[in-house]
């Protein structure tokens, strides 16, 4: 009898270990790209001549690219952001609200350089920012910071120098 309970405990132990499993950094990116996504065709700087609305957003790792449109037109903005310093992540900056959707600011310690191509122009905007807009749906802004902050520590703990004492 004592050894069945044993067993139990054991089986116990291993469920309630793997269920507590934090997600990697393949599925906190996908999460993150589904919650993106959710937000297309929303108005950003709604109500002004700047009026767009998403087209199209990806995000990886490292990697950010985002197609905004002009309602009535075929003037279109890409933003292309490379190297996107996740293991320099600091914190949340304001959020605001748009429509249904929110606008997170996320902010790093590191510069990030900004590449535009804005309407039908053939030229190329480089530009410096320190954080990421991220529009996602107002009942997911929860959800999309817990998983900036996942990545953020994956990719930390990928970065770590492992002979640093």
């Amino acid at each position: 009898m004592k050894r069945l309970f044993t067993c139990c405990y054991f089986f116990m132990c291993t469920f309630a270990a793997q269920a507590q499993q934090k997600p990697t950094q393949e599925a906190t990116l996908a999460f993150m790209n589904r919650v993106l996504n959710e937000a297309k065709g929303v108005a950003v700087d709604k109500g002004t001549s700047n009026e767009h609305r998403y087209l199209d957003v990806t995000l990886r790792k490292d990697y950010y690219h985002s197609q905004t449109a002009i309602p009535g037109s075929d003037y279109t903005n890409n933003v292309y952001i490379e190297g996107i310093p996740w293991d320099t992540f600091d914190g949340f900056g304001r959020s605001t609200e748009i429509g249904n959707c929110t606008d997170i600011f996320v902010r790093f310690k590191a510069t990030l350089r900004v590449s535009m191509k804005r309407g039908d122009t053939q030229s190329w905007d480089s530009f410096y920012i320190n954080g990421l807009d991220f529009i996602v749906l107002t009942e997911k802004t929860d959800s999309f910071r817990k998983a900036c902050l996942r990545l953020a520590e994956t990719v930390t703990e990928e970065n770590k120098d492992p002979f640093k004492d």
